[in-house]
């Protein structure tokens, strides 16, 4: 088939083939990828192009298409950036994701990562604590 960057809606990369195909499976995996780079925060906002190989690299290393993979969120946390992905496919597994080594995920990135850590949809959206409830005013 037709090389492409992206799949097309309703397919997505198999990991084994990297050929976009429809999923037999009739639910979508939802979770997200923490990265720790070594950059300053600052540096990491004002680079575009470094901002887009993180998401280029991590749908490599995954084995998905650029389709599959969003950045989600960027934080600073002092001398680094935290970085998340969100990864949506019916085919790699947050077991898959968590199985990959840092050395592999090392390798692929131009700037240094110290930690990547696998999380899932409900760590990533935690539910909202209960609303107080109002307090009666007297008429």
């Amino acid at each position: 088939g037709r090389c492409t960057l992206r799949c097309p809606t309703g397919t997505f990369a198999q990991p084994s083939t990297r050929r976009c195909e429809r999923s037999q499976a009739s639910f979508l995996r939802t979770f997200y990828v923490r990265f720790q780079f070594r950059v300053q925060f600052a540096e990491f906002e004002e680079d575009v192009r470094l901002q887009e190989s993180i998401v280029n690299s991590s749908a490599f290393v995954l084995g998905v298409s650029l389709s599959d993979v969003q950045a989600f969120r960027a934080d600073d946390i002092g001398e680094f950036t935290q970085v998340v992905m969100e990864i949506i496919t019916p085919f790699v597994t947050r077991t898959d994701a968590a199985a990959i080594s840092i050395d592999r995920w090392f390798g692929a990135f131009e700037i240094p990562v110290d930690y990547v850590t696998v999380v899932t949809w409900a760590d990533m959206h935690p539910v909202a604590p209960p609303l107080p409830e109002d307090p009666l005013v007297p008429l």
